[in-house]
């Protein structure tokens, strides 16, 4: 985590990391609200058959959270 949002500092954003126990979901937009987040970005490897049968932490996101949020998904064409 620290090594990706080291990489990430320079790139323009405000990066931040932090480190919280509990349901991912409810953690996520809990800490985006404190932070007054403007955007939330998570990525989701999930399959959508398993997101239909046990939930994905990324649609519970969705549905609570005060802010934009972007899912995406890793692939192996990285941008360097």
């Amino acid at each position: 985590t620290e090594a990706l949002a080291e990489e990430l500092r320079d790139w323009g954003p405000k990066v931040s990391t932090h480190d919280y126990g509990g349901s991912p979901s409810t953690e996520i937009v809990k800490a985006a609200t404190a932070l007054d987040a403007g955007l939330i970005v998570l990525a989701n490897s999930g399959t959508r058959a398993e997101a239909v049968l046990m939930g994905s932490v990324a649609h519970r996101v969705m549905s609570h959270a005060s802010c934009p949020v972007l899912v995406v998904r890793p692939g192996a064409n990285r941008r360097q």
